[in-house]
């Protein structure tokens, strides 16, 4: 039994069951197709939804024991998970069990078998969300720094008739091409960067879409960042060229 992905990779849109696919050097019978199973690894990629039912019996008892999938109703799920140690013993005397009975709700274990990963997504989010921030007072800083040391300018240009919009669209587009000297400059390390991990770690590519959309979300972030700045900027009167200093 295999999944619908492995199916679709295998044999795009012709049908799976029916078809011979060898695991090893003996040929194995497509009977069904499942919708979605993952893999039984943590860390997959390309390949963690192309999976395999095979129908094997266990008699090797030296790698850990074996596991039972119990499937209960959801308002029975307490009851079963009592009762499973104890109808297994009743089976055979002869079974160890481990400390705490070996039965545990499928939605524990798979959260504990994604913790460490849900925790290093977490961090990693964490330290984008504090790069953004620096990145956008930085903008800030850097746009009000560059308003008040222009002040005359901006009010000579106010004085020979640029109105508010012209000045707001002058520092937007400023930082506007800032941004994207800064983004091309990314994306290109970003791809550098990939390749490196791609060829010493095994990982896999990196999407062609993440670069677009991260860099409409920087564009975006820049010119809200400056949007205050810039409309300070704007509201500097043109008597402001009349001052010495």
């Amino acid at each position: 039994i295999i999944t619908q992905e492995l199916a679709q990779r295998l044999f795009h849109d012709k049908p799976a069951v029916g078809r011979a696919i060898y695991i090893g050097d003996t040929p194995s019978t497509i009977i069904g197709v499942i919708e979605h199973l993952q893999v039984p690894a943590i860390g997959t990629h390309s390949f963690a939804y192309c999976s395999i039912l095979l129908p094997l019996r266990s008699g090797n008892f030296n790698n850990g024991g074996s596991y039972y999938l119990i499937r209960a109703r959801t308002n029975q799920l307490d009851a079963v998970v009592t009762a499973a140690p104890a109808a297994l013993l009743a089976l055979n005397r002869m079974r160890i069990l481990d400390e705490e009975g070996g039965a545990q709700h499928y939605s524990v274990l798979r959260a504990l078998g994604y913790a460490s990963d849900r925790g290093m997504a977490f961090l990693l989010s964490m330290i984008c969300a504090v790069l953004l921030a620096a990145t956008v007072g930085g903008i800030v800083g850097l746009s009000s720094f560059w308003v008040s040391q222009r002040q005359k300018q901006i009010g000579i240009r106010r004085a020979i008739g640029a109105t508010r919009g012209d000045i707001l669209r002058y520092f937007q587009a400023e930082n506007f091409l800032i941004v994207s000297f800064g983004i091309v400059l990314g994306m290109l390390l970003a791809f550098a960067l990939n390749l490196t991990l791609m060829k010493f770690y095994e990982l896999p590519r990196l999407p062609v879409y993440y670069l677009p959309i991260g860099a409409l979300l920087l564009w975006l972030l820049g010119q809200l960042a400056v949007l205050g700045p810039a409309l300070r900027a704007a509201a500097v009167p043109p008597v402001v060229a009349t001052r010495s200093g």
